[in-house]
């Protein structure tokens, strides 16, 4: 699901772009989403959540383990 929703991000406007190389069209697409203060603190929240998930998700199974 997520995976499908970074691919229609990234290329349905570049199908619908017109003039533009495809390597010019998916490096400037792609710059939207890696460059900038905002999409880097994104990133950044992204990364720690996942962290915490896996953690808890530890967590979960160990407590398993000694039942």
């Amino acid at each position: 699901m997520v995976g499908g929703g970074w691919l229609l991000a990234v290329s349905a406007p570049l199908l619908a772009a017109t003039g533009t190389s495809l390597t010019a069209g998916l490096s400037e697409q792609l710059s939207l989403y890696f460059t900038g203060a905002a999409s880097q603190g994104c990133w950044a929240a992204a990364t720690v959540l996942c962290a915490l998930l896996l953690a808890a998700r530890r967590t979960a199974y160990d407590r398993l383990e000694t039942m």
